[in-house]
């Protein structure tokens, strides 16, 4: 009877926290974004959002301080963060335009201009994405803040931070893996595929702060020649594949069979995990 009870508590408390959680994340976004304080956020009115007793909400943070050093925590986390700059929408699209460019695996020269391609097309993307993310301008201004703190709680946030980070990072290696594995690349000596997507995240969210203060400059796209031909470029997107093709170079042997096949397998296994955790 007692575990049956404890679990039921348990089940409660994480029900409230979701619920509260949700309703803050609701109200900053209505609100514009996050702050450097949480001023503009009434912890009643959290709790009107939540639908939440305020006795519950008071037995699990017995002050307006400690719910709002738990709400940072959660901001900070992959659960509001996501996957950072490669959001689902930009892999998907990866993969969606992978299969154009089958065409194009017989030389290292053709290959290096599918690179660019799907490149181009992912990296405006993710430019975007990032751009128009609420989420992004709160990593923004946690990062900021936890930097100019020195207390238990900014060690707290910045983990979460670096969580988040940890697991955006997996998820642009894997989507580079999908490429670099089907087109005939791989990283140069001592260098993985996470530098790379740590390299490319910096470049690409580096352009978007930059942009918010130089528009003129950064705000439209440019005609460019690269690998094919002359086309409309934004300039992060160029920078991005600039940097992500300095990281690269041609696998010896490869072999676009064995690739594909590699690929696919990859790509059922994947599957597999994933039918399995739901």
């Amino acid at each position: 009877m007692g575990g049956r009870t404890s679990t039921a508590a348990a089940d409660a408390t994480a029900a409230l926290r979701r619920a509260m959680f949700e309703a803050a994340w609701r109200l900053i976004e209505e609100a514009g974004g996050l702050t450097v304080t949480l001023d503009h956020l009434p912890l009643d009115r959290v709790i009107r959002a939540a639908g939440a007793s305020r006795t519950s909400v008071y037995r699990e943070w017995p002050s307006r301080e400690a719910f709002y050093a738990d709400l940072l925590v959660e901001l900070a986390g992959p659960a509001v963060q996501g996957v950072g700059a490669v959001d689902d929408p930009s892999a998907t699209l990866a993969r969606k335009l992978l299969p154009d460019h089958l065409g194009r695996l017989g030389t290292p020269e053709q290959r290096r201009a599918a690179v660019w391609a799907i490149g181009r097309e992912v990296a405006s993307t993710s430019y975007r994405a990032i751009a128009e993310s609420p989420q992004w301008k709160i990593f923004l201004v946690l990062a900021v803040s936890a930097i100019s703190s020195g207390s238990e709680q900014r060690e707290r946030v910045v983990e979460a931070l670096r969580a988040s980070e940890r697991e955006w990072t997996d998820r642009f290696a894997e989507m580079l893996e999908d490429l670099c594995t089907v087109l005939g690349f791989r990283p140069r000596p001592g260098f993985d595929l996470h530098h790379v997507a740590a390299i490319g995240s910096g470049v690409v969210e580096g352009m978007v702060l930059q942009s918010l203060l130089t528009p003129e400059v950064l705000g439209r796209e440019i005609e460019i020649d690269g690998p094919d031909g002359v086309q409309l470029w934004h300039p992060a997107a160029f920078s991005y594949l600039a940097v992500v093709d300095a990281h690269l170079e041609p696998v010896p042997d490869y072999d676009p069979t064995r690739a594909v096949s590699e690929y696919l397998k990859t790509l059922a296994v994947r599957e597999t995990a994933t039918l399995r955790r739901r």
